[in-house]
């Protein structure tokens, strides 16, 4: 064998095939052999090898092998060969964001193998500042900040050494500011000159330098943007504020003074009022959401604080306001700094942009700053209210403090009133736009009597008048260090609520957002007792801070959600849900079912604990009858009439015993009727948009029936509440006894101005335009009483009527007009009067007559009804000893102008009997008695003259006080009332006056809501209305009380004698 190998070997190596050999014989030793090939051993992958590649890398590197790493295959004769491009490498064991070592698997060809990588932090080598976008130039007293400075921090990558930059967050930066003698200033700049500031973070420092540079404002726009940066450097100041009204030929002046103390983070004022009379200082500061928090503490004679503090309720917080009177207000800006006087006067100024020509603004001397060198601007402008043109010219004039801050400013508004009123339309300047301060006005224009237009103003020619109004402010402001925040005893980050608990009658703390479910039905003392209200009583601890003043930041609780009739509940709804919070105990009180939220608050703090309040079983049923025209109530044994054709719906109401909250009760009911000659089916009916459950009845034979409706049961053993309803069924009416209700004659109301007069006669009617009887259209119809169908066929005559009409009528006996081509319906309803708008415009308000002959007088008192020409009357007869009422309602005959009364009040004998209430042909009101013309007197009220005047009432266990002022159409205004123990209920409402009834209403405003609906007037005196009791309480005019002592004398019962009897008259020491 080892021949054979050789010989191939040396064959091989010459060149000759060793196949060719394989079939030669050859004699070896006198013998024959065969050579055959040989079986070669094969080339084995022993493992996989990496060389070259990445081993370090920076936190946040992307990791890769490197380009020049490479992967080779191992063979097991020693040989290798480059296999990078099929080579695969494991990186999931490395996190790039955090430093450490990790294990890199590499994988080819069936082969594995791994090498250890390393992730290094970057190395931060120091901070850099880049001031190219802030500006660092500083004014006197500025509070300093570097917000617009860029502070970067630098790393060097651990590998290449390239050096990045993050930036901070300035926050994370500690700066500190020394002057040229290397000392440390606090927070604002003292002096002006150079200064260093060195930044630091992590031990790592660099610097930049800063200026405090004088004020150099050249211009108004200069000025502002200076002032807008730097007043927060205000320290001090005060304030005259001086308002001028023109009343008649007399000037009223009223006078505000105001002195600032400024503190880093508060502002005082001492807040003086020469008319009323105020003297208090109001504390100022931010809560954490950034709102302002006010305490107010009242002054003594002295200027020193007296009583105790309080949370004012008549300041409103109006930043955007534009004119001067509100800056006492507008304290903050931006949430940390003072805007002081900059921000009305930076509002004034911005209305120059729309001043048409050139307004006037000039440096130079402010003749009313002691003609110190300043900034000085004005311009007119144009305003509309209660339908007036009112022109106001502004004047500004301010001077800047050395920090660059407003220090003197003067602030003056004269406004002139248009000579004409009203002042419809646009003029060439809308209303609040400035106006070119050379405008010496005029406009003009007119029209009207409907044809509108109307304009207006006037002056000219010199232009030099007295204004209507003026006021103006003058201040003085100076800069400095501020006040300590310890000078505030009220600041709101010390006395304000940042968290409180709630616990309920079992000390049981209620979270925030926690959910309680109530049943009426067990919520009382003893079940089922008939009180349906559920109430709650509630305590507040766990205050906090400890420093908290929860007397000045009270814990309000309001009310609101969804009752279960799917009405929305306000914060205080008396028929839902009622809160009460006196002497720190709150209680809750629910009237009727519902979701709600019981919201307890503070000024920064808010929690809510929700309820769902279920049903209680009812006690009574009362309900509603639908018959098809209206609804009507029903009471137990109620009765109700209807045709037999007709279907009548009947749906329960349920209550107390006292006629109390229906809505309180569990719904769903059941119905029996008591013959089977009627039937009553279960359904329901959409009223005002809303599905509501009802039973529907209807009979087939006319006779009396009784309906029983039930309630739903209770869960005690108390029986259901029933209720009996008694239904008269009538045989259907014929067409004759419905014609026959108004004499044949009825009235279609298309619209105001188009109206149809129907006559009928037998078997034919006409239709009449209302106005002109000389349009006309005549039909004949035929009536089929069974289906309740007409068959209407135009007749021969017609003029000036182009429609074509057609006769309905409804289940319910309802006849209307129906236009055939638009299919529109008119119900015809009683013909209504042809009264003029002159006769009508008498029959309304109070008028007097007096019959001297027989020593009798009349007071007729006509309010209107919601028909034309109809209305009610009470006429008040006095014979000379006694008052007594008559009531009447009443219809006006257009054609003989004639009052038609019908009374209703008890007795026989009454003054229209034998008197009759006419109009004359002078349209004065006439009453004619004893065959004497007695020309009624109308009763009018002075309304200036009343109301000029503050009025007090007791009232509802209160006092009350009442101020009015009232808008040139004399029949409104607005009225200011106080409540005298409790400025939380004080409120502003809006009035209109009611001649035809001598009542005022009142329609809040602002404030809060103090329930009053208005006043009533009576024989010259003011009555107060109140709602929730219908309370009726007389006001007197403050300081018209005359004090006096009674002599002890005249103590004791006296008697007054007159014809019919005595009355009795107690005195004591307390008066009458």
């Amino acid at each position: 064998m080892k021949k054979k190998l050789l010989v191939l070997s040396v064959l091989a190596l010459s060149g000759i095939s060793a196949a060719t050999l394989a079939s030669c014989d050859k004699f070896v030793g006198g013998s024959t052999t065969t050579s055959t090939p040989s079986e070669s051993v094969p080339r084995t992958v022993t493992g996989i090898s990496v060389t070259g590649q990445n081993t370090v890398y920076g936190i946040g590197d992307s990791i890769a092998p490197g380009a020049s790493a490479r992967v080779s295959i191992n063979y097991s004769d020693g040989t290798s060969s480059d296999s990078t491009a099929t080579a695969k490498f494991d990186f999931s064991a490395v996190d790039a964001a955090k430093a450490g070592k990790y294990t890199v698997k590499v994988t080819c060809q069936g082969k594995e193998t791994s090498y250890e990588v390393e992730v290094k932090e970057y190395v931060f080598t120091g901070i850099e500042a880049d001031t190219s976008k802030a500006d660092l130039n500083y004014h006197l007293y500025t509070v300093y900040n570097f917000d617009d400075v860029v502070i970067s921090a630098l790393y060097k990558h651990p590998v290449t050494n390239e050096v990045t930059k993050k930036v901070l967050n300035n926050e994370d930066v500690a700066f500190k500011v020394t002057d040229s003698n290397n000392t440390e200033i606090g927070t604002q700049f003292p002096a002006i000159g150079d200064y260093k500031v060195e930044a630091s973070y992590n031990d790592a420092k660099c610097n930049f330098a800063v200026k405090c540079v004088p004020v150099d404002a050249k211009t108004i726009a200069e000025a502002m943007e200076v002032a807008s940066k730097t007043e927060s450097s205000i320290a001090s100041g005060s304030a005259v504020y001086e308002s001028t009204y023109v009343v008649g030929d007399e000037a009223q002046i009223h006078t505000d003074s105001y002195d600032y103390v400024y503190g880093n983070s508060f502002v005082k004022v001492k807040k003086e009022n020469s008319y009323t009379g105020e003297k208090r200082n109001l504390y100022y500061s931010l809560k954490a959401n950034g709102e302002p928090f006010v305490v107010a503490v009242d002054l003594d004679e002295n200027g020193n604080e007296t009583g105790t503090p309080y949370i004012p309720t008549d300041l409103e917080f109006n930043p955007k306001a534009i004119d001067a009177q509100y800056l006492p207000l507008n304290i903050f800006k931006d949430g940390t700094k003072y805007n002081g006087v900059y921000n009305t006067i930076n509002a004034l100024y911005k209305e120059l942009e729309g001043v048409v020509g050139d307004p006037y603004q000039e440096l130079g001397e402010c003749s009313h700053l002691d003609n110190a060198k300043g900034f000085k601007f004005g311009y007119n402008r144009l305003r509309s209210a209660y339908n007036r043109w009112y022109y106001e010219k502004v004047t500004v004039e301010f001077t800047l403090t050395e920090a660059g801050a407003v220090n003197k400013a003067y602030i003056n508004i004269d406004k002139y009133i248009s000579e004409e009123n009203p002042a419809y339309g646009e003029t060439d300047y809308e209303a609040g736009t400035a106006l070119p301060s050379d405008l010496p006005i005029e406009i003009k224009e007119k029209q009207d009597e409907a044809g509108l237009t109307k304009k207006y103003f006037v002056f000219k020619d010199g232009a030099d008048t007295t204004p209507s109004d003026s006021s103006n402010w003058k201040f003085n402001q100076e800069s400095g260090v501020k006040a300590s925040d310890d000078e505030n005893p009220y600041l709101a980050s010390k006395i304000t609520v940042s968290d409180f608990k709630i616990f309920d009658a079992n000390n049981k703390e209620l979270n925030d957002g926690e959910k309680i479910s109530l049943d009426l039905d067990n919520g009382n003392s003893v079940k089922d007792e008939g009180n349906h209200r559920f109430e709650l009583t509630f305590s507040i601890g766990n205050v906090l801070p400890e420093t908290a003043n929860i007397d000045l930041d009270a814990i309000d609780v309001e009310v609101s959600g969804v009752g279960k009739d799917g009405h929305i509940v306000g914060d205080f709804d008396p028929a839902y849900a009622t809160v009460s919070n006196y002497d720190g105990s709150i209680t809750l009180r629910f009237n009727r079912p519902g979701d709600y939220d019981v919201i307890f608050k503070t000024s920064s703090v808010t929690k809510t604990i929700h309820y769902s309040v279920d049903y209680e079983a009812p006690l009574t049923i009362e309900g509603t009858v639908h018959n098809g025209e209206k609804d009507s109530s029903f009471a137990p044994e109620s009765s109700f009439a209807m045709y037999k054709s007709n279907k009548i719906y009947i749906g329960a109401n349920i209550g107390d015993n006292n006629g109390g909250n229906g809505d309180a009760f569990e719904p769903g009911f059941t119905a029996v009727v008591d013959k089977t000659t009627a039937k009553l089916e279960k359904t329901t009916l959409n009223v005002n948009g809303k599905d509501v459950e009802c039973y529907a009845f209807t009979a087939t034979e006319a006779g009396d029936y009784v309906i029983t409706i039930t309630g739903a049961k209770p869960d005690s053993d108390r029986a259901a509440a029933t209720s009996t309803l008694k239904i008269n069924v009538s045989d259907n009416p014929s067409l004759a006894s419905i014609l026959a209700k108004y004499d044949n004659k009825y009235e279609a109301v298309v619209s105001e101005d188009e109206i149809y007069s129907l006559e009928f006669t037998d078997n034919k009617f006409t239709v009449y335009n209302k106005y002109d009887h000389t349009k006309y259209a005549e039909y004949d119809y035929t009536y089929d009483a069974e289906t309740r169908t007409f068959v209407c066929i135009p007749g021969g005559n017609a003029s000036g009527i182009d429609k074509n009409f057609e006769l309905t009528m409804s289940n319910y006996y309802v006849l209307s007009l129906v236009d055939v081509d638009t299919k529109a319906s008119y119900i015809l309803k009683k013909p209504t009067s042809d009264i003029t708008d002159e006769d009508l415009a008498l029959l309304k308000g109070k008028y007097t007559g007096v019959l001297e002959t027989f020593g009798y007088s009349w007071t007729f008192a006509f309010v209107p009804g919601e028909e034309k020409g109809t209305g009610s009357l009470v006429v008040t007869e006095n014979d000379g000893w006694n008052d007594v009422d008559y009531t009447y309602t009443y219809e006006f005959d257009a054609k003989t102008r004639k009052l038609v009364p019908t009374f209703t009040g008890n007795g026989k004998n009454h003054p229209l009997k034998s008197g009759v209430v006419s109009i004359n042909n002078d349209s004065q009101l006439v009453f004619t008695y004893a065959n004497t013309d007695i020309v009624l007197e109308k009763k009018s009220v002075n309304l200036r003259e009343l109301l000029d005047a503050k009025y007090t009432v007791k009232a509802n266990s209160a006092d009350y006080a009442f101020e009015f002022t009232i808008n040139d159409d004399g029949v409104s205004g607005t009225c200011n009332v106080t409540r005298k123990a409790s400025s939380s209920r004080d409120g502003v409402y809006s009035w209109t006056f009611d001649d035809s009834t001598n009542v005022i209403t009142l329609t809040k405003t602002s404030g809060k809501n103090c329930y009053i609906t208005g006043f009533e007037i009576e024989n010259g005196d003011l009555y107060y209305l109140y709602s929730p009791t219908s309370i009726k309480e007389k006001c007197a005019k403050e300081g018209s009380a005359v004090n006096m002592t009674i002599p002890e004398e005249m103590y004791g019962i006296w008697s007054t004698t007159q014809e019919g009897g005595y009355d009795q008259i107690t005195i004591s020491e307390n008066g009458v």
